[in-house]
């Protein structure tokens, strides 16, 4: 099955449909701006996996049980170190240490092909090929998923991340707590679909909400939270919605966010470098005029000396005329001569 073209031409998911009604086996490449974006596999139709270029998996698995608070981030690096050391897949390190059971890292791994499946399908240019080849995977980590079983829900997503982005503004947003209504706040005791719920007074979040909820402390941007909690982009920003329009959270003012510390950085950098080319041209002066400044000195100490001796004649002048002053001139008839009475 030989199946090649532009996104703008022929939809994604038509691709993925095609794909899965036909139930071949293979991997579909989706290039931008000729380089290679991500990876679907498919095996007889059903998704086994899904791997974008600029994302950790490992990485993002770690924060995500961090942020559950199931591993320290200690711990999380020394399964990364662990990893480096001695190659061996990620999923695998968690089972032989104990640390997820097998349902749990199916679960995890479904959840974060989803995530990544909706970040893929949001593309609106590019282009893709299918090559059919036999796909290997590992079943105590890995449970193929039905296209259909999930392809509804992931157009869905797809269209509220976009209503979501616009009320939220930019991921560099940062947002605090209200702090009247902290108390009012409480974990459901229940794992519900929504998750926010209000009643009365009161609001229940379920874990995932209350984990992004946790990471809201005046500093972490909408980015950050993505990174640290570890949950999918759909989550998270459907959880900052609810917690923003019921008053739970508010924006931090701007002059306070990375934004302006960003802006301070740079006019810091401009000090310095201001302040380093002076430095250096100081030095460069230094290290090439000192004979100048030497002869400087000495034909100073010439110049001093020689008004000196001026100042002295002149002086020396002054006090005659001053002394002359205070004689008594004698005039004669002839006033063509002018003489002295000594």
């Amino acid at each position: 099955m030989s199946l090649k073209g532009n996104i703008q031409d022929f939809g994604l998911l038509d691709v993925l449909q095609l794909i899965s009604q036909n139930q071949k086996s293979g991997v579909l490449h989706i290039y931008q701006d000729n380089n290679q974006f991500a990876e679907i596999y498919f095996n007889n139709g059903q998704l086994v996996d899904v791997k974008i270029t600029s994302q950790e998996d490992d990485l993002k698995i770690g924060n995500y049980l961090v942020a559950k608070k199931i591993i320290t981030e200690e711990r999380l690096n020394e399964l990364l170190e662990k990893q480096k050391k001695n190659p061996i897949r990620f999923g695998k390190l968690l089972l032989e240490e104990n640390i997820l059971t097998e349902k749990q890292l199916k679960e995890i791994y479904q959840n974060l092909t989803k995530s990544k499946l909706e970040k893929i399908l949001s593309l609106e240019k590019g282009n893709y090929e299918f090559v059919a080849a036999s796909i290997d995977y590992n079943n105590k980590e890995i449970e193929p998923i039905p296209l259909d079983s999930i392809i509804l829900d992931t157009l869905k997503n797809i269209d509220e991340i976009k209503l979501f982005k616009k009320k939220l503004d930019n991921f560099d947003t940062v947002y605090q707590k209200e702090t009247k209504l902290i108390d009012n706040v409480f974990l459901s005791q229940k794992q519900t679909e929504e998750p926010v719920i209000k009643k009365g007074d009161k609001f229940y979040l379920n874990i995932d909400a209350f984990t992004i909820f946790n990471l809201i402390n005046s500093s972490n941007s909408i980015q950050d939270i993505l990174k640290k909690s570890g949950l999918n982009e759909h989550i998270v920003l459907k959880t900052l919605f609810l917690l923003l329009n019921y008053g739970l959270i508010k924006p931090v003012k701007r002059d306070t966010t990375k934004e302006v510390k960003e802006k301070n950085k740079i006019i810091n950098n401009i000090i310095y470098i201001f302040l380093f080319i002076i430095i250096v041209s100081l030095l460069i002066f230094n290290l090439t005029s000192l004979d100048t400044v030497k002869n400087t000195i000495l034909f100073n100490d010439q110049l001093f000396k020689e008004v000196s001796n001026r100042n002295n004649d002149y002086l020396n002048f002054i006090f005659k005329i001053k002394s002359i002053e205070n004689e008594e001139p004698v005039l004669y008839h002839n006033p063509k001569s002018l003489s002295w009475k000594k």
